[in-house]
């Protein structure tokens, strides 16, 4: 496109710096460093309240302690030389172990739906089971707060990095709305409902993210020991992970994706020892099974999260099979990976996993990503930002509201058409705005 076009864009997308709304603007842009600081402080508060201050749910004793017990018991299974992928095994170990546990919550129901994490997720279980369950309580939860930096830094990072690399070749400053992308990227991270749900259950799903972005950081410092290491960690959590993992053998990693691979037999050395290859897949593949047929993962609950839900919910077709169409789009993305930023076939990769491979609502923290490719992309103009802003602002929008207050649960698959468009706008400006040549590649 020829410059002098290109200016005009330019100029018209950053209109709104005139005056006042551009007066506010540059205020607002001098109190940058207090307003993050200001967020950062909110954020923090607002996590510590709802977790460990256990606002709105059970007092504190049991933050952190409800997801947390599967892992355990899981571990406990390995460390005792018991299959937990064996359901009567699995319950008998947890009421044998965690029974009358004062921080155990007995008004849930434990373990009633199984153990169905993949074999690689073995070791680091296994290694927890050697701690008392309060110990792996308050570890587990300074590692999600951990967690929060591990993302933070690494969406920062690539931000940064990929704001100056696609607009490298655009005169002017750097928009109004770009020294707002890390206010707006904190303040998601910190007051979404994923994330303080994450923590108050004891989820895996914020931690895997931080795993996951540290191995995409890794990657991209071409540091490839340390990204096949966090890498095989993240398959503990294979439906966050499997479109990484592809990315590795795309981009012709090699030496990440044969580490990768190796590394991933370590951590499920445990339970190949004790059962056989042979064994494990069986028993694995008939615990996946149990689970989703258990309520959590029924498409038309409220905790579930994909396209099979929308089809359940809105039209009451519970088909199967969805996962090939996430691959089929994935591998789309694959066949122009040229087209895209490093940062925007990631967050691809994640929408694509949120979407159409197994998952629920609170393994929405993966959101983080995909906003930092959006901001990055839209960082050159107001009105984009605003529009990024409100759709991830509808997509984090209290799932409470909808089913308590609004008696709407039909409205909760609203969710997925917004990420929806937000992932087909992502890929669309890759395979048509990228390709033509209107940003560095």
């Amino acid at each position: 496109m020829p410059q002098s076009v290109r200016r005009a864009c330019y100029r018209m997308n950053n209109s709104e710096t005139t005056g006042t709304v551009g007066r506010m603007l540059g205020q607002l842009a001098r109190a940058r460093w207090a307003l993050l600081a200001l967020t950062v402080v909110l954020g923090l508060a607002f996590l510590w309240v709802t977790t460990i201050g256990g606002a709105g749910r059970p007092k504190g004793r049991y933050a952190g302690s409800h997801d947390l017990i599967y892992f355990y018991v899981g571990g406990g299974c390995y460390r005792d030389g018991v299959n937990p992928y064996d359901y009567q095994k699995y319950t008998a170990w947890a009421k044998e172990h965690l029974a009358g546990n004062p921080y155990v919550d007995p008004s849930t129901k434990g373990v009633d739906t199984g153990y169905a994490y993949p074999p690689t997720a073995a070791v680091p279980f296994w290694a927890l089971a050697h701690m008392s369950f309060n110990a792996v309580r308050l570890v587990w939860l300074g590692l999600n707060w951990a967690s929060l930096a591990v993302v933070v830094g690494a969406m920062s990072w690539a931000v940064g990095r990929g704001r100056a690399e696609r607009h490298a070749n655009v005169p002017g400053d750097s928009g109004a709305a770009a020294w707002a992308t890390p206010l707006i990227l904190v303040g998601f991270t910190l007051l979404n409902p994923f994330t303080s749900h994450n923590m108050w259950m004891g989820q895996s799903s914020l931690i895997a993210l931080a795993v996951l972005c540290g191995a995409w950081w890794a990657k991209e410092r071409n540091l490839w020991l340390l990204c096949a290491v966090l890498t095989a960690l993240a398959t503990a959590k294979i439906s966050m992970s499997v479109f990484f993992v592809l990315t590795l053998l795309i981009e012709r990693k090699w030496r990440a994706f044969f580490a990768t691979c190796a590394l991933c037999f370590v951590l499920a050395s445990i339970p190949l020892w004790q059962e056989g290859p042979l064994g494990v897949a069986t028993t694995w593949l008939e615990a996946m099974k149990r689970y989703r047929e258990a309520r959590p993962a029924l498409p038309t609950g409220t905790e579930a999260f994909g396209v099979r839900s929308v089809f359940a919910v809105w039209f009451g077709i519970s088909n199967q099979g969805w996962e090939v169409v996430g691959l089929a789009l994935f591998a789309l993305a694959a066949w122009f990976r040229r087209s895209f930023t490093s940062l925007e076939f990631f967050a691809i990769g994640l929408a694509l996993a949120a979407l159409f491979v197994k998952g629920n609502d609170y393994d929405l923290v993966l959101l983080i990503p995909v906003l930092a490719a959006c901001l990055v992309a839209a960082a050159r103009s107001l009105g984009w930002t605003v529009l990024v802003v409100a759709a991830f602002a509808a997509l984090a929008f209290p799932k409470r509201i909808y089913l308590e207050k609004m008696g709407a649960p039909g409205l909760l698959r609203t969710r997925e058409i917004v990420l929806l468009l937000v992932t087909a706008g992502l890929m669309l400006r890759g395979l048509v705005w990228n390709r033509s040549g209107h940003a560095p590649r």
